[in-house]
């Protein structure tokens, strides 16, 4: 009867533990010190191998690793669109860190696009990017929010909280760190925040693909990193995917003046404009200005309904999941009468 009693609490704590593992199977951390020598860790317009996929030229010969840095120059190029992302992780809530040594400072600028819903540029997809723009005396802060469709992008000016930008030592090494947790996004240069947003869309509040990205830059990286804190709900999250497109405005030159002119609105399955995404007027060395804030209020009023029927399903999905902390109380206590049992049969 004992050993039945040892096999049956045995059996229970497995059960016990399956349950509480999915939750946890959606945490991971990805760390690349450049030390392989490749890219094998990574994906883009031109590494994912796909036979179907158009290598993109801006991401060709951009990068390349040597004495384990990353080397990023797209500024001969005047290239706009270089992105690398981490293979196989896709995010709502995570810490993503980077250290990086600009070796320009003419307005270039490196960043993160976050929550993809396809890994594509950072306009050709729906995400919100956060850039760090480095100019001579400082390295200041801007969020946007990317768009499919010929879309573009538009500035999170008004969901932003501008900090003090970054002046010291801005031609050394820094860690530059981005902190998203559901709607606020924490933007970091070393220790010192220097923006917060606050940004909420349905078709960003899930999982979605982290790139890297660099505008008309010429920077080193190095000793990156990503802490996934997503719970089975969260991750389970599947964005959702529109035809990409790739005017930004951002690089004068690219033989794109006509779709970076069109400015459509992103419009989602309902018909309701999601927002608008004017193109802005920007040199090749500018990240891409604020020129249709308005268009993204609208947007945002027009979708608000939609937005809160999305979120009350993502309240209810992040309701049902098991309690990580419950599952691991039973597990304990499971465990403990299995102990017990195999003492008392060791006894007799």
């Amino acid at each position: 009867m004992r050993k039945w009693m040892c096999m049956l609490a045995g059996l229970l704590l497995a059960s016990t533990l399956g349950l509480v593992s999915p939750a946890n199977a959606a945490n991971q951390t990805f760390t690349e010190d450049f030390s392989s020598g490749d890219f094998s860790q990574w994906t883009n317009g031109h590494l994912d191998d796909d036979p179907e996929t158009v290598d993109d030229d801006e991401v060709i010969g951009v990068a390349e690793i040597k004495d384990g840095v990353m080397h990023v120059n797209n500024k001969a190029t005047g290239g706009s669109f270089f992105y690398i992302a981490p293979k196989d992780i896709k995010a709502k809530n995570f810490t993503i860190s980077m250290k990086a040594k600009s070796l320009d400072f003419t307005g270039s600028w490196i960043g993160f696009s976050v929550r993809k819903d396809t890994n594509d540029r950072y306009n050709g997809s729906n995400n919100v990017l956060h850039a760090f723009k480095f100019e001579e005396s400082a390295i200041s802060f801007q969020s946007y929010r990317g768009y499919p469709g010929g879309a573009g992008v538009v500035a999170l000016t008004k969901n932003t909280t501008q900090s003090a930008a970054f002046a010291d030592k801005v031609d050394d090494w820094h860690t530059y760190k981005l902190v998203a947790e559901d709607n606020i996004f924490t933007a970091y240069v070393d220790d010192q925040i220097v923006g917060v947003v606050d940004y909420s869309n349905k078709k960003t509040d899930v999982a979605g693909y982290i790139s890297i990205n660099v505008c008309v830059g010429d920077v080193m990286i190095d000793d990156v990193s990503v802490e996934v804190r997503d719970d089975e709900a969260a991750a389970g999250g599947e964005p959702v995917s529109e035809q990409p497109a790739d005017p930004d405005g951002a690089n004068a030159g690219s033989g794109q003046e006509a779709a970076e002119g069109a400015g459509e609105a992103s419009v989602d399955a309902s018909g309701e404009a999601e927002g608008a995404g004017e193109k802005p007027e920007a040199s090749a060395t500018e990240a891409p200005e604020a020129t249709a804030e308005a268009a993204e209020t609208s947007g945002s009023e027009t979708s608000g309904a939609a937005e809160a029927s999305g979120d009350d399903s993502a309240e209810k999905a992040n309701s049902s999941s098991f309690p990580v902390w419950l599952g691991v109380i039973l597990a304990a206590a499971v465990a403990a009468v299995g102990v017990l049992a195999y003492v008392k049969l060791k006894r007799k």
